[in-house]
């Protein structure tokens, strides 16, 4: 496994968490919603990543489209940055949630093209399934904000 995959890998767990727990401060949800909400994220995102990683290594993807695909992945874990800061300056919501709208439409990038490499059929519906959970998690942060994405 490549070192920038596990940074990567770990730069976008850590940016959600960051971004979930400035949340939950500024709008007072409750520490067990923090939890449940950074856990099902991050294991999405994982799941996602482990699933193309191991398919690369598999020799089923390219290397420019694995390279491709984990720089979506990145994308998305250095805009969750600029969730977090927003969310730390108590920037407005349409602010922040123009930044989830970004965070969406990285994450659908992964979902329809991350999945070109991926022959069996199983593992492509784990990779799908995964990338829509983390979406779905994002667009109910975005609820919860007031907005829809």
């Amino acid at each position: 496994m490549e070192r920038g995959t596990v940074r990567t890998r770990k730069l976008a767990g850590f940016t959600f968490v960051i971004a979930v727990v400035l949340w939950t401060q500024a709008f007072t949800c409750s520490k067990h919603q923090v939890v449940a909400t950074e856990h099902d994220f991050l294991i999405a995102v994982t799941a996602a990543q482990n699933v193309e990683i191991a398919e690369f290594q598999a020799g089923n993807v390219p290397l420019d489209l694995h390279k491709q695909i984990q720089g979506g992945f990145l994308k998305t874990s250095q805009i969750g940055e600029q969730v977090a800061k927003l969310l730390a300056a108590n920037a407005s919501n349409q602010t922040v949630l123009a930044q989830l709208t970004q965070v969406v439409a990285s994450l659908q990038v992964l979902l329809d093209e991350g999945n070109l490499g991926i022959k069996n059929a199983a593992t492509l519906a784990a990779y799908k399934a995964s990338v829509q959970a983390a979406i779905d998690i994002v667009k109910n942060l975005a609820t919860a904000l007031g907005g829809t994405i």
